[in-house]
């Protein structure tokens, strides 16, 4: 398991906020509304440890993209203009 410690002061601040509000707290004590912080703080890292593992995998599959050099004397009007870069009066953009 991760040593990624919770804020504590965060969830505490949540609490109290939610509980202060009258709108959010809807008849809950601050009991009640510091479980939820703590429910809320706990779901927070363990979607923040999803993602970090989904990035680790990623990495760890990603593949060296092929470098491609053109030389500038074989460039053709093909390479910098497709069919979409039409613009206002058929003017074409290559997005230089």
């Amino acid at each position: 398991m991760n040593t990624m410690k919770y804020d504590k002061r965060k969830i505490m601040q949540m609490a109290h906020r939610t509980y202060a509000s009258a709108m959010y707290r809807c008849g809950r004590t601050f009991g009640q509304c510091l479980k939820e912080a703590w429910e809320i703080a706990k779901s927070e890292r363990k979607f923040l440890e999803e993602r970090e593992a989904r990035v680790k995998v990623m990495l760890a599959n990603r593949k060296p993209v092929a470098e491609v050099k053109h030389n500038e004397k074989e460039i053709r009007w093909e390479d910098c203009y497709n069919a979409n870069s039409r613009g206002h009066l058929g003017a074409q953009y290559c997005g230089d």
